[in-house]
């Protein structure tokens, strides 16, 4: 589970989700090139709006919803936390720019082996507090 949450945290951090909802949302605007007008004549029920039609697509998709369902949770769970353990967090998973223990330590001001009891204590409140709903929603 922690590896789950481990990545998890890395993805956000690291901007991964932004990027994959921005990946999804451009895979849903790209046309489809399928005909579903055998018979002839005209469908009177299309909805011809293309903006209509991308927001009724990215509203529908599960993928989508996902996405901005772990993002939406990981910000309330970061509303509940410290700044410092926020802190923690972006130098630990931001893999843009990776923090060693030693150096997060430095810059926190602790020990390598309390920094890591802290990030410890943080992901276990994580996982008691939301992953469960989350982890609930994929399926």
């Amino acid at each position: 589970m922690a590896d789950k949450i481990d990545k998890l945290f890395s993805d956000y951090f690291s901007g991964v989700i932004n990027m994959r909802i921005q990946v999804r949302r451009l895979e849903l605007s790209l046309p489809k090139q399928t005909d579903e007008n055998i018979g002839g004549g005209r469908a009177l029920n299309v909805n011809r709006n293309p903006v209509d039609s991308k927001l009724i697509a990215e509203e529908s998709d599960r993928e989508l919803k996902y996405l901005f369902t772990e993002i939406r949770m990981i910000e309330e769970f970061l509303k509940t936390i410290t700044n410092d353990m926020i802190q923690l967090l972006k130098w630990r998973y931001d893999t843009r720019d990776r923090h060693t223990w030693q150096l997060i330590s430095y810059k926190m001001h602790k020990s390598k082996s309390q920094c890591q009891r802290d990030l410890n204590f943080v992901k276990e409140q994580f996982e008691n507090s939301i992953w469960n709903r989350l982890v609930d929603m994929s399926m």
